[in-house]
């Protein structure tokens, strides 16, 4: 139950509990009450909402959120950009467009009249730095006058992500990225889009059901970029990831009308995965499990500079394909580039020897079993 807004009288709420409390029986009124509630907020480090967040979205709540967050002025190192990123993450998939994160550098005065706040329709919150204390006010002359003022602020702040809410929207239009600038994925299993044929697309794309023939449109599109680009083309996959589609012929990023591909198929594909590595036209990296994990719900991928974009899969728990998330913040996107680069030959990764190996052996036992017949179930996700 949230709070209701009956009482108009100031209320000071003391203790983090108490006050972390306060804010979820607040936002959990007005995604109750308000339509179409407009939650503004700029909150301590303490105060962490995503799981609130996230949970109301995942229950159907129609809220729309923004966010302020401050980012660090001076140094190379942007361990707190990434740190800020990765939590809000969780709320961008699931928000569906619905939550905006805008950014700023530094703290100047102007962004704390009163120290921090959220503003919903119906309330003020007051918090302090350490989340001690937090002050709730009713009064509409004070829920009016925060919330111009935050607007005034966001017209000089930059909007961090940006959302594409359909699969072929997410899908990158091959003009959008130059080819020199390489391609780098982070994924569960490996980027196998640039073997897709145009022979291979039809056969599956064919009996998709929905808008397949832009699905398959887009998909031929990508499949030709992907195959253009010959220089600092990264994978980064687990071995899970790839014996799971070695097994079952399903790619998670993959819509879930898809069929499964067939043994050719697979055969083919990590064939051609595997002569690539070992000729050295791509980067083909297994991740090492003991010291990097990557989520079988997540997709990662970096074009330029200003490219780092976020999908999810089937296996996500809120469901696949929430949307597309774009981060065009350049040292965030450098430092995931650098950090990509920075794996060939580190503990991170398997030796090239051992993934070529993995890679024959999984080919090996696919060609030794027999042939399965076509079949029509799928995963769900952007074309890996």
């Amino acid at each position: 139950m949230g709070i209701s807004p009956a009482d108009k009288s100031s209320r000071l709420i003391c203790g983090e509990y108490a006050v972390e409390n306060a804010v979820q029986r607040v936002l959990a009124y007005e995604a109750v009450n308000t339509e179409d509630a407009k939650i503004q907020m700029f909150l301590p480090d303490r105060l962490d909402l995503t799981k609130t967040l996230v949970e109301l979205w995942a229950g159907g709540a129609n809220l729309r959120v923004e966010h302020l967050l401050c980012f660090p002025t001076t140094g190379s190192d942007c361990t707190q950009k990434i740190g800020q990123l990765n939590q809000i993450l969780p709320i961008c998939l699931v928000s569906h467009g619905r939550y905006s994160p805008y950014y700023f550098y530094d703290r100047p005065s102007i962004v704390n009249p009163l120290n921090y706040y959220i503003i919903t329709p119906h309330y003020l919150i007051q918090l302090s730095p350490d989340c001690l204390t937090a002050q709730i006010q009713c009064s509409d002359y004070l829920i009016q006058h925060f919330s111009e003022y935050f607007q005034r602020l966001l017209t000089s702040c930059d909007l961090l992500v940006s959302y594409k809410a359909e699969v072929y929207d997410a899908l990158p239009d091959p003009g959008e990225t130059d080819n020199k600038n390489g391609l780098r994925f982070l994924t569960y299993q490996p980027c196998l889009g640039r073997y897709f044929t145009p022979e291979i697309i039809a056969r599956h794309f064919s009996s998709a059901e929905g808008p397949h023939q832009t699905l398959w449109e887009q998909t031929e599109k990508r499949s030709a970029f992907l195959r253009s680009v010959s220089e600092n083309y990264y994978t980064v996959f687990t071995e899970k990831g790839l014996r799971d589609f070695a097994e079952t012929g399903v790619i998670l990023a993959l819509p879930s009308c898809i069929p499964p591909f067939e043994v050719e198929e697979r055969i083919y594909f990590l064939s051609q995965l595997r002569d690539e590595i070992a000729s050295g036209q791509i980067s083909g990296l297994i991740a090492n499990p003991s010291n990097l994990r990557l989520p079988n719900y997540l997709s990662l991928y970096i074009g330029s500079d200003t490219e780092l974009h976020f999908d999810t899969t089937a296996a996500f728990m809120y469901g696949p394909c929430c949307c597309h998330v774009h981060v065009a913040e350049k040292s965030i996107c450098q430092a995931f580039q650098t950090f990509l680069h920075s794996l060939p030959g580190s503990h991170l990764v398997y030796p090239q020897e051992e993934t070529l190996r993995i890679l024959k052996e999984s080919i090996t036992n696919l060609e030794n079993r027999p042939r399965e017949a076509h079949t029509a179930e799928g995963a769900c996700g952007v074309v890996g």
